[in-house]
Parts: C-alpha cells; structure tokens; sequence
C-alpha cells in the first residue's frame, strides 16, 4: 500500500501532495506515466530515479533529516515524529508550540523523510 503525504495535518478534504510507493516517491498522486521525484536508498534520499555516481540530497539519521550528508554540527531540517495516525513532520526542531508541516499516513520514517525533503530542498 502506498504512503500519501498531506500538507500540515490533513484533513477530509485532503489531497496528497506526494504519494510514496517503494522507494519511490511521486507528485501527487502518481499515476501509470508518472516519474519518481524522490528515490530512497538505505538512509538517503536522492532526487528523480538514483545514478550510479548521484549525492545525496538528504540523509537521515534516527528521526533527523540532515540537507545532503549529515556533517558533525549540522542541524536538521526536519524532524519526524510518529504518532497513532501516522507520522508528522517538523521544520527543524520542533518547540512546545510547533504545528507540522506535513503529515504522512501508511509508510515508515524514510516515507515521512522524503515529504520533508519534498517541501523544505525541492
């Protein structure tokens, strides 16, 4: 089943803005035709299908997102944070009163990485 990926928290209303299936993640809702916009691999996320010699765009690490290879005093750019419907992405790290930039439900942490990646690099 395919992750989808909604702005803030969602709602009934809703329409994706990014649906991930594998390790590929598409615009939208994807479709038969549609090209991946993001592709993971391991703990890195690339942009479009991964090349042989391709850097990564981001890299996670535990539940930080860190802008192309995670450095020894970089910050993140996002945080995820898994919660009864799914997962929630912060912008950095998040304060007392920080509401999400994203919410992903179906898929795991590299699903929720790529939404992050998705709105705050491309």
């Amino acid at each position: 089943m395919a992750a989808k990926a909604y702005r803030g928290r969602g709602g009934w209303l809703a329409r994706p803005f990014l649906t991930i299936e594998g390790n590929e993640a598409y615009e939208g809702e994807g479709g038969w035709l549609a090209e991946p916009v993001l592709t993971f691999e391991g703990n890195e996320i690339y942009r479009g299908r991964k090349g042989w010699f391709d850097e990564p765009i981001a890299t996670v690490e535990g539940n930080e997102v860190y802008e192309g290879r995670k450095g020894w005093f970089d910050e993140p750019i996002a945080t995820l944070k898994l919660t009864d419907e799914g997962w929630e992405v912060y912008e950095g790290r998040p304060g007392w009163f920080d509401e999400p930039i994203a919410t992903v439900e179906g898929g795991g942490r590299m699903a929720a990485a790529c939404a992050a990646v998705y709105l705050l690099l491309m």
